[in-house]
């Protein structure tokens, strides 16, 4: 968790996109999270919206509601893959990965 911490505030020191509260690398059915992104320039965030892209998990095993540059995200099942959440502006993306498992 520090050295993702380090280089999310690595990044914001410069430009670029950020997720800047990330998800946990693990989630069960019914947990819940919300990850949020930023967009830098110079060192401070800018008002710009992010794209969210999520792939690579079973799609049944979690939903998720898009606000702006929050994404709320609630697992429903074990994934084989994990689920791969990407948040892009301006040519640049910040990509975190969450486990989904069963009880």
């Amino acid at each position: 968790m520090y050295a993702s911490l380090l280089h999310a505030i690595t990044l914001a020191e410069s430009n670029g996109v950020v997720i800047v509260t990330p998800p946990p690398t693990m989630m069960a059915p019914l947990d819940r999270a919300t990850v949020r992104a930023a967009v830098y320039n110079n060192g401070s965030e800018i008002s710009a919206n992010v794209t969210w892209t999520l792939s690579g998990a079973d799609v049944r095993a979690y939903r998720f509601v898009q606000n702006g540059n929050e994404l709320s995200l609630t697992c429903f099942g074990y994934s084989e893959a994990p689920l791969e959440i990407t948040a892009a502006y301006g040519g640049q993306t910040a990509t975190a990965r969450v486990w989904l498992e069963d009880v």
